[in-house]
């Protein structure tokens, strides 16, 4: 297995050992409605032996090539980010881009279109 992209190494990580903890822990969270609402909950994969890399981190990763520093990889993820809100408009009804604020709010309406984000499948479900 490979080791995650350096800019990775920033975002707080929280490793619960048992489905118990899980449940423990997921009982925290409130029933979330919109994708653009928070709190959320993200599932990884099934394979424990799969890294969990978000689309967006796949692509910088590097062993693809060429490879991205992190700087490139913040401005290209800044510049995608500023041409889906500016082209949203465009695709989706106005009644979601009303209720679409704050940075977490994009990047998860990104996702939900199949845009390449530092988000892990994002649900509602912790089943």
């Amino acid at each position: 297995m490979t080791a995650p992209p350096a800019i990775l190494d920033e975002i707080p990580f929280i490793h619960l050992g048992s489905w118990q903890e899980f449940l423990g822990y997921s009982e925290s969270f409130a029933e979330v409605g919109l994708p653009t609402e928070v709190p959320y909950l993200f599932r990884g994969q099934p394979d424990a032996d799969h890294s969990l890399l978000p689309s967006f981190a796949r692509y910088m990763h590097p062993e693809n090539e060429p490879s991205l520093t992190s700087e490139q990889a913040l401005r290209i993820e800044d510049q995608t980010q500023t041409e889906f809100t500016r082209q949203a408009h465009l695709y989706l009804p106005s009644s979601i881009l009303r209720e679409t604020s704050g940075l977490m709010g994009w990047w998860s309406l990104m996702q939900h279109y199949g845009a390449p984000t530092r988000l892990l499948d994002w649900t509602k479900s912790h089943l």
